[in-house]
Parts: structure tokens; sequence; C-alpha cells
């Protein structure tokens, strides 16, 4: 683990991972960001964010041996050199909801590898936009060595490339992310700009009550929540300015005042002629 390890279970709540880097012989170059080797408990990243790690194995922004719960997160802008840039879990279920998962590049899938009988539960989670450098069987943003699955019906998804079965209703379609940015709370995000197919489409099955962002930012908005770990918050408009009316007594006022000026105008300001 380049950032944090841990021999069982990790807890990741409202912070930033970012920058680190797992080298070495083997194990020792899995999990860019996060490396928890596995245990009894579960493990969980909320609300936080995994950037720009990498690693020479596996696993650019984390590797997780056992349960994992990923909430409100963004793991973006992770590398592995083998194995998932975004992510691996090993014969691990995992919990993915309102999260985004972009830009995250490996030689074998680009996004999230799960091994073995791993099986991901997606809710409302963004997974586009991450490379496969040698494209393979597998996909650029989620792909499977061995048994592993997706779970999920109906979960508001949206997926770029996968040759993984996807619960139904998934989209598959660019999500007009902004990138990776400070838009409000402690940690970055990437936004959702104008006419993004994820706004509205998302759901909130997780029971979440904010977007990443924390406090001041609600996790839904409107009719339904937005796909992934950033929600579109409603835009303040300014009110009309009122402009007084003119009463017909105000209007005859104002043109005999204007009538009088223009007199005195014309009065004082003639000249006389001066006789030859």
């Amino acid at each position: 683990g380049g950032g944090v390890y841990s021999g069982t279970t990790v807890s990741i709540l409202r912070s930033t991972v970012a920058g680190n880097d797992a080298a070495g012989y083997y194990y020792g170059a899995w999990g860019g960001g996060v490396y928890a080797r596995g245990g009894a408990g579960t493990n969980s990243i909320v609300a936080s964010t995994i950037s720009g790690n990498s690693a020479e194995t596996n696993g650019g922004g984390f590797t997780a041996g056992s349960a994992l719960t990923l909430a409100n997160a963004t793991i973006s802008g992770n590398t592995s050199s083998a194995y998932a840039g975004g992510g691996s879990l090993f014969d691990a279920p995992a919990a993915i909801s309102n999260s985004t998962i972009t830009a995250n590049e490996s030689e074998t899938v680009g996004g999230v590898m799960l091994t073995n009988a791993s099986v991901a539960t997606l809710n409302s989670a963004i997974l586009f936009g991450n490379i496969e450098t040698t494209p393979s069987s597998y996909g650029n943003d989620i792909g499977n060595v061995g048994t592993a699955t997706i779970a999920g019906s109906s979960a508001n998804n949206l997926i770029g490339s996968t040759t993984m079965a996807v619960p139904g209703g998934t989209l598959s379609v660019d999500p007009l992310l902004g990138p990776l940015a400070n838009n409000g709370g402690p940690t970055f995000t990437h936004a959702l700009t104008s006419g993004s197919p994820a706004i509205d489409t998302g759901n909130n099955v997780a029971g979440l009550t904010t977007d990443q962002r924390g406090t001041g930012f609600p996790r839904v908005v409107a009719a339904a929540a937005d796909i992934g770990a950033f929600e579109l918050q409603a835009q303040l408009t300014e009110p009309p300015r009122l402009v007084p009316a003119t009463s017909v007594w105000g209007l005859g006022l104002l043109a005999g005042l204007l009538g009088f000026f223009g007199w005195r105008q014309g009065w004082f300001g003639a000249r006389p002629r001066r006789s030859t």
C-alpha cells in the first residue's frame, strides 16, 4: 500500500488519499492509494477522494481483500502498470453507491477489476472514461477475472465499457463530467456539467443525506438523485427588480417641469440681435 496499508480492514471517511506510489515485489506493489489485505470486517471508503496514486502491479487507487463499501466517493486519475487502475477486489463483495470512478488507467481494466467470486452491487454509480491501455476481453471501466459478477436490478448506473452483464436500466453514454476540482466541501469532486445524462437519473438506495461534499449539499435535490458522487444543486436566481409605475398625475407634473425648463432655456438663452 502506497498511502494506506492495513493487514485487516480500513475505514476512510471525508478524506483524500492522493499522490502515493506502491512499488516493490508482488504484494508490495498493490494498492497505490489504499491496500487492505482483508479480515472479518468490512472496508469502507465514504465521502472521500482517492486520486493520482499508482501501483506497479495491482490496484492503482485501492486493493481490497475483504468486503468493501464505497459510497459518495471519487476514484480518479489513478494508474497501475498491470491490473486495475482504479481499484481491485479479491474474492470479496462490494457495495458501490453514488460514486464516481473515472480517468483511471491500467494495462488491464482501467477502472475496477473483480476477481474470482467477487460480487459488486452497484447503485447510482458512474464508471466511465477509464482506460485499458492493452485492449482485452475485460473492458475499460469494470471487468472480471474468474466468476465475478455485477448485481442489481434497475440500479440507475452509468457504465461506459465492460464485457460483463450489467443491471437493467444502465446508461452507457458520456456523463459530461467536469475536471477533478474544488467544487465545495473538504474533498475534490467531478461536477456534472450542463446537459449531463446523469442528472436526476440516479437513486438513493443507500439512504445518503448529502452528496460527497457534505453539509450544505443535499443528496437529492429534484425528483431523483443524480448518478455519481456529485449532486447538482438548485441554482439561485435573482428576483426581478420592480420598477414603480408612474401615475397620470406624475406624468403631467413631469411634462410640466420639462416644458418649464425648456421655456427658461429659450428665454434666458435667446440673444437679442444687434442693430447695424
